[in-house]
């Protein structure tokens, strides 16, 4: 495995924070759900697929972080954030654009800059050298 002085304490400590996201929404997706989405009206019972599937990608995004933590080789960070990034983007798109959010667009454009898409970004920058 690489050498783990490549990667920047940052970086570990928010793929800690990851960890604690993955694993905290995958188990409000899968048992809570009214919670993680109070903003829609719906019978949450009617669309337990989705929810479950959403809690299935939360839980996923934990575990990867969790194997980046344990292993701590640079490849498995760099993977995590891509997808992350990926997905940040994509999640930032729809709910910009479906009004998911109780806040204006501008608010949510903000805000997943600055605790998603820039530090991902950053990450990312950070990690290619290394792999």
């Amino acid at each position: 495995m690489e050498n783990t002085n490549q990667i920047p304490k940052w970086i570990k400590y928010y793929t800690m924070f990851f960890v604690l996201l993955g694993f905290g929404a995958a188990a409000i997706g899968y048992f809570m759900p009214g919670m993680m989405f109070m903003n829609v009206k719906i019978d949450f019972s009617e669309i337990t697929t989705i929810t479950g599937m959403f809690g299935a990608r939360n839980l996923s995004f934990g575990v990867m972080a969790l194997l980046a933590l344990t292993f701590k080789d640079s490849k498995f960070y760099f993977m995590l954030f891509v997808a992350r990034f990926a997905t940040e983007l994509q999640d930032m798109v729809v709910l910009t654009t479906t009004n998911a959010m109780p806040v204006p667009a501008g608010v949510v454009i903000i805000s997943w800059l600055i605790f998603f898409l820039i530090p991902e970004f950053l990450a990312i920058k950070k990690l290619i050298i290394s792999i």
